[in-house]
């Protein structure tokens, strides 16, 4: 069984930046996308406020993303700098 995470990532303010960030939330898990999804459709303004709290509101959120745990790994090694949210949304 895989596990799915909801990650927001950030808009670049630099264009040459080559690192881009991103914020994971390792709680709550999904044991599948439309699970994600819908919780993700009912809190979209709250991940978006936890996320950019997290940068002290001096990164903008883009966009949420439901994403198993194996593109996580994927995501990491492309250069995504991430922080991890080990609180309950």
């Amino acid at each position: 069984m895989m596990n799915w995470f909801i990650v927001v990532t950030f808009v670049l303010a630099n264009p040459i930046q080559e690192m881009r960030n991103m914020y994971v939330f390792t709680t709550p898990q999904f044991v599948s996308l439309e699970q994600c999804i819908g919780y993700v459709e009912q809190n979209k303004n709250k991940i978006f406020y936890i996320a950019a709290d997290s940068y002290k509101f001096q990164k903008k959120p883009e966009t949420i993303y439901c994403a198993p745990q194996n593109v996580l790994g994927e995501m990491i090694k492309e250069g995504f700098a991430v922080k991890r949210n080990e609180k309950s949304i």
